[in-house]
C-alpha cells in the first residue's frame, strides 16, 4: 500500500489536508467495500470532523511531508 496510517494527504484535484486513519484491505473488500487500495481519511472544518473513503489513485502526500 502506498500510504500509512497517520500520513497527511490531499486529493490530487485539491482538498483540505486529511489524515489517513485506516487502510481498506482484502478482508474489507470481502465485506463489501468496492475494492481494496482505499483509504479512510479524516479532516476538520473548524471544529467539525469529517471522514470519507478514497481510492489510492486519488490521493497524494501533502508537500509538507
Amino acid at each position: 500500500m502506498k500510504f500509512s496510517i497517520g500520513d497527511v494527504v490531499e486529493l490530487k484535484s485539491g482538498s483540505p489536508e486529511m489524515t489517513i486513519t485506516s487502510q481498506k484491505t482484502q478482508a474489507d473488500f470481502e465485506q463489501g467495500y468496492m475494492h481494496n487500495g482505499n483509504y479512510k481519511c479524516t479532516w476538520f472544518e473548524g471544529a467539525k470532523e469529517h471522514s470519507a473513503i478514497f481510492p489510492e489513485d486519488a490521493l497524494e502526500l501533502t508537500e509538507d511531508q
